[in-house]
């Protein structure tokens, strides 16, 4: 009697059997072969280029990285007056030299620095929203 089936990656089964009258109550067994299920296009096909991109640990070639945070509580970055998002900022890779920061609290102070990005190297900066 078989109590699972579990097909490997190279598709063949694997099964696990109960065996009754013995000292071993399960052992493994060679169920035969089964042919896989025909595609019904139910299936989802999802193309690779939708996936989510993990950020590389280190700043693309010729550019530098910057990680902006802010406390206590969040704002909306701009670098270089192109919104980026909300603190804190996933990492943004920046051409080297200087860069203006821009951070708008929601109780609509407004704080700007200028940080300067060297290539190959990541800069963090912290708002202070007090």
């Amino acid at each position: 009697m078989i109590v699972g089936l579990i097909r490997g990656a190279s598709g063949n089964p694997h099964a696990l059997a109960s065996v009754q009258g013995t000292a071993n109550a399960a052992a493994a067994i060679d169920p035969p072969p089964v042919d896989p299920p025909a595609p019904t296009g139910s299936v989802p096909v999802i193309s690779i280029d939708s996936l989510p991109v993990t950020p590389s640990s280190m700043p693309q070639h010729g550019t530098g990285r910057i990680y902006v945070q802010s406390a206590p509580g969040t704002c909306v970055v701009s670098i270089d007056g192109t919104k980026r998002g909300t603190t804190p900022l996933a990492p943004v890779d920046l051409s080297p030299g200087l860069h203006v920061i821009r951070c708008d609290a929601p109780d609509g102070k407004m704080k700007t620095d200028s940080i300067y990005i060297r290539e190959g190297a990541t800069a963090r900066h912290r708002f202070a929203l007090d």
